[in-house]
């Protein structure tokens, strides 16, 4: 857990920031078009950072290769939800 004790509190707070992203896979099929972008866009942009401020403030070659990719795939989420055509909800 990095420079957090593992404590059950913090193990639900990792798993909690786990499952968002999978939450989202399902949310993008029943959220209004208008709040899917906006939710899509926004945790995006958060992963995005958190995942950049992660990967480089290790010395670990996997760590920083993962970051890199988490962030490249969470930016271009953010780019698609920006882009998808807009319709009346």
């Amino acid at each position: 857990m990095g420079p957090f004790p593992t404590t059950q509190l913090t193990l639900l707070a990792g798993s909690v920031f786990i499952s968002i992203p999978c939450l989202m896979v399902f949310f993008t099929l029943v959220l209004k078009q208008k709040t899917c972008r906006a939710v899509n866009i926004s945790l995006a942009i958060f992963y995005t950072l958190v995942n950049a401020l992660s990967a480089f403030t290790t010395h670990w070659a996997y760590f920083i290769y993962f970051g890199v990719i988490e962030s490249l795939l969470t930016l271009l989420i953010a780019w698609y939800a920006w882009k998808w055509p807009r319709v009346r909800d």
